[in-house]
Formats: structure tokens, sequence, C-alpha cells
């Protein structure tokens, strides 16, 4: 055995994430093209689908089939605390989607910074709805998926 340093790089094959579009079923839903930018994002982004840092989701079908590619929110998290100028961030949501007011508010302090960045964002302008109108299984947890879309 040689003694020497090797490095982990977090880069994932093509092969790899056509499996991934194989194993989740989404495969025989996509264009080729459709394939090729999914596998181009998430190169040129190094995230890996199996760690759950990239996501491709097609709503739809026919003339109203949609892709949708989407980055996990942990990796914004993870992306802030490797600048080294992440100093803290907190989120939180007021409201109800009954009263329809909901909204996450997210506040987040830097290093090099002297007032936090804060932002705000409401559940009626992110929810994601079928085409007749039904809120989708994952925002049926409105509190969490809104502050999903906040920190994202």
């Amino acid at each position: 055995m040689k003694n020497e340093i090797t490095t982990i790089t977090d880069s994932i094959s093509d092969k790899e994430l056509i499996q991934y579009l194989d194993i989740m079923g989404i495969s025989p839903k996509l264009t080729e093209n459709e394939k090729i930018q999914f596998l181009n994002i998430a190169k040129l982004n190094r995230l890996n689908p199996f760690k759950r840092e990239i996501f491709c989701t097609v709503y739809g079908s026919g003339e109203y089939k949609q892709l949708s590619i989407i980055t996990g929110y942990e990796v914004y998290i993870k992306r802030a605390e490797r600048s080294g100028q992440l100093d803290g961030w907190h989120a939180t949501t007021t409201g109800s989607v009954a009263s329809n007011d909901l909204k996450a508010i997210v506040t987040i302090y830097r290093k090099d910074r002297q007032h936090p960045f804060v932002w705000e964002v409401f559940y009626e302008e992110c929810v994601q709805k079928t085409k007749t109108g039904a809120v989708t299984k994952f925002w049926e947890k409105a509190n969490f998926m809104t502050k999903k879309v906040g920190i994202s």
C-alpha cells in the first residue's frame, strides 16, 4: 500500500446521475435534452442527488408537462458555512394558511456585515398547486415548506 494522500471529490459521474433518474422512475418522463440539463446542472454545481442535494421532478404531462430541478435547501446552509462569513441564522414563520397571512422570515448574520440580512417569503407566493388548484403533497406541510423556500 502506498503512503500518499488521496483527495476525495464530491463530483458524481454521468452514469451515477442517470442511475438516480432511473431509480427514481424519472428517466421515462424526460427528454434527452432534459436529462442533459439535469446532468449539467448537477455536475456544474457539484450536487449529488443521492445526498439529497438536487432533485428532479416532472409535473403534469403532454403540453402541461413541466420539469423542475430543485437544489436542496441544506446546500445553501452548507455553502454559507463554508464561506467562513456566516455568523448565524434564524428562520421562523408567522401567520397561518387559514388567515392567508403565512410567511417565513429568515435572518442571516454575517461576520463581515454590520446589519443582518432579513428575508420574508409569503406562502401564497410560493405554494405549489396542481392544475386543479389543490395544494401538492409536499406543500401540505405549509410552515415547513415556506421556511425551506425562505432559507433557499
